[in-house]
């Protein structure tokens, strides 16, 4: 995502001035049991299963470059980093989102046709079920 800092903070910027109420989470290639309420993601995590709190009607954008290995969306535990169990794969994550934010989509800001040059280990979530990912 680094080449799409600028371009992120932009879409950000933008958003806090039309969304009356906008809340910023952040994670690392996917999501897992958690999201972070802070940019390093090492000191306020938010309990994915807690989104449920939120209003249906809430408008849900993902926003990361899907540059994740497999592993990382379809095994259990699928996270690389060794703290982070939460027995379930991303990909139910993801559908967990969608179902619970019928209004949700993930913005890739990498434009759609790079998407088949990442390299043969990474996938984008367009191959996953109930994931609306857009360029």
């Amino acid at each position: 995502m680094d080449p799409y800092v600028e371009l992120v903070q932009t879409l950000f910027n933008y958003a806090r001035s039309q969304f009356k109420d906008l809340k910023t989470f952040y994670f690392h290639n996917t999501i897992y049991e958690y999201l972070w309420e802070d940019p390093p993601r090492r000191i306020k995590p938010f309990p994915v299963e807690e989104l449920v709190r939120f209003d249906p009607e809430t408008r849900f954008i993902i926003i990361g470059d899907a540059s994740m290995v497999p592993y990382e969306l379809l095994a259990t535990n699928g996270s690389l980093h060794v703290g982070e169990r939460s027995g379930k794969p991303s990909f139910q994550r993801l559908q967990f989102i969608t179902k619970t934010f019928p209004h949700s989509l993930w913005l890739n800001p990498v434009p759609s046709y790079e998407w088949p040059l990442y390299p043969d280990d990474s996938r984008d979530s367009t191959d996953l079920p109930d994931v609306r990912a857009h360029p």
